[in-house]
């Protein structure tokens, strides 16, 4: 389960010293912090491009319904 998720954030680059790493360290504290976020949090904390290229990795997940961002 451990190597799987490792996976993802590694595919997504959000790893240190990946390129993705600051950006998505914010997401990953404030979903820690909050269980989920809104999109217009998320955007707020890695901006439009970066979020949205984040999001076609799929490490972390728009519910479309609910508007919020979960892993």
């Amino acid at each position: 389960m451990f190597y799987n998720a490792n996976k993802q954030l590694e595919t997504a680059k959000v790893l240190l010293g990946c390129y993705y790493y600051k950006e998505g360290m914010a997401i990953v504290r404030e979903l820690l912090k909050k269980g989920s976020i809104s999109l217009n949090a998320y955007y707020n904390l890695v901006g439009i491009k970066t979020g949205g290229k984040l999001l076609e990795t799929n490490v972390f997940a728009f519910h479309f319904n609910s508007g919020e961002i979960t892993f």
